[in-house]
């Protein structure tokens, strides 16, 4: 029977026609495009967060302008955030609640076909504007005891690491970023710029300059290369 479903948008249909020795047959199928994790905010964190420094800047505007402005911050209680960088989104300010994202659950389910990385990168692109990739670290195999750290590279996407992530100057990226351990941004120098969303899973320190930006357009993008969601199917005849 059909799906029903109202919390995806929008569904596509396919159908599919088979025929052989005079006999027919065709197959229709609602799917819809994954829309990736749930956002709260520019930066989550089921950890504290801690913010050095006033140079940064975390807007939960949409930057595409296509969804409803978030908060630039969310932890999880007990977790708070500690800084003062600019803030903008609605509210303008970081906020705490109950709603839990299940990170590692997530990075499981999308790391299927993932581009695989075991060494820490420099001066490494990922993807392009056209091109949203999905890039994929196991710290723990083969062992990295520092965690995955990342320099002076672009990328579109994402990046789904399972531990400890690093991002230093000079690293601009375009889509999500999920870490099941501890986030840390070290801007310092060139800063980091990040259009989409950052989700760390432990505590999240931020260093230096940064620029964070809410982008529904390059979440949505960074999900194109995932596969459909088969919502209902029913054969017709």
């Amino acid at each position: 029977t059909a799906s029903g479903a109202t919390e995806h948008q929008p569904i596509e249909i396919i159908k599919s026609y088979g025929s052989e020795g005079g006999s027919s047959s065709v197959v229709e199928v609602e799917v819809a495009w994954d829309p990736g994790p749930p956002v709260k905010s520019s930066v989550y964190g089921k950890g504290n967060i801690t913010i050095n420094g006033s140079s940064g800047f975390i807007s939960g505007n949409d930057s595409c302008g296509q969804a409803d402005p978030k908060s630039p911050v969310y932890t999880l209680l007990p977790a708070t955030t500690t800084g003062s960088p600019t803030y903008e989104g609605n509210p303008p300010y970081p906020l705490s609640g109950t709603q839990e994202i299940d990170i590692e659950a997530i990075v499981k389910e999308l790391k299927i076909g993932a581009t695989v990385i075991t060494t820490d990168q420099s001066g490494t692109d990922f993807g392009g504007p056209g091109n949203f990739v999905t890039v994929y670290s196991d710290t723990s195999n083969p062992y990295n005891v520092q965690g995955l750290k990342i320099q002076n590279g672009t990328g579109y996407g994402l990046l789904l690491v399972e531990g400890d992530l690093t991002l230093g100057a000079g690293v601009n990226w375009n889509g999500i970023i999920m870490v099941t351990g501890t986030l840390t941004l070290n801007g310092g120098g060139g800063g980091i710029n990040i259009r989409g969303a950052a989700i760390g899973n432990n505590t999240i320190d931020i260093n230096g300059g940064l620029d964070i930006r809410y982008d529904s357009c390059e979440i949505k993008s960074s999900m194109k290369n995932k596969p459909l969601l088969v919502l209902g199917w029913k054969h017709l005849y």
